[in-house]
C-alpha cells in the first residue's frame, strides 16, 4: 500500500513537472511571437516610410525640407517602438532565466512529495520574477503604442505629401 501511494505521488510530481514545463514553454513562445510582431511592425513601418519618402523625393524635394522635423518625429516614434520591443525581449529573457532557475528538478520535487504533505510547497521564485515579467509586458505595450502613434503621424504626413501641402 505504501509503495502504491509513493508511485502515485511520483506520478503526480512528474505530471506537475511536465505541465509546468509546457506552461513555461507556451508563455515563452507567445512572448517571443509578440516581440517579433512588434519588431516587424515598427521596423516595417520605418522601412515603408523611408521607401515612400525616397520614391517621392525626386518630384517633391522642395517639400521635404519643410517637413524635415515632422519626418524626424515620425521616424523617432517607430525607432522608439523598436527599442521598446528590444528592451522587452531582453527583460523577457532575464525573467525566463529567473523562473527556470526557481523550480527544482523533477527528482527534488519527487523527494519532497514522497516525504509527505505538499500543500505548503511553493517554488523559490526570486523577487525579481514578477517585476521583470510586468516590465516586459509594459515595454511591449509601449512598443505597440509607439507603433500606433507613429502610424497615425505617418498617415497624416503621407496625406500632406500626397496632396502637396
Amino acid at each position: 500500500m505504501a509503495d502504491e501511494q509513493q508511485r502515485l505521488r511520483e506520478a503526480e510530481a512528474a505530471q506537475w513537472w511536465e505541465w509546468k514545463l509546457a506552461s513555461l514553454s507556451a508563455a515563452q513562445e507567445f512572448g517571443g511571437a509578440t516581440i517579433k510582431t512588434l519588431v516587424l511592425l515598427n521596423g516595417g513601418a520605418l522601412v515603408a516610410l523611408g521607401s515612400y519618402l525616397g520614391t517621392n523625393s525626386a518630384s517633391r524635394g522642395w517639400m521635404f525640407s519643410s517637413l524635415r522635423d515632422e519626418i524626424t518625429y515620425v521616424c523617432l516614434r517607430f525607432i522608439g517602438g523598436l527599442l521598446a520591443a528590444a528592451l522587452a525581449s531582453g527583460i523577457a529573457y532575464f525573467n525566463y532565466s529567473i523562473i527556470t532557475e526557481s523550480y527544482p528538478s523533477p527528482s527534488e520535487l519527487t523527494k519532497y512529495i514522497t516525504a509527505g504533505d505538499v500543500s505548503g510547497w511553493r517554488p523559490k521564485i526570486s523577487r525579481l520574477a514578477t517585476p521583470t515579467a510586468w516590465a516586459a509586458v509594459v515595454s511591449s505595450i509601449v512598443s505597440a503604442a509607439a507603433f500606433c502613434w507613429g502610424a497615425w503621424s505617418a498617415s497624416s504626413l503621407v496625406v500632406r505629401i500626397a496632396s502637396g501641402i
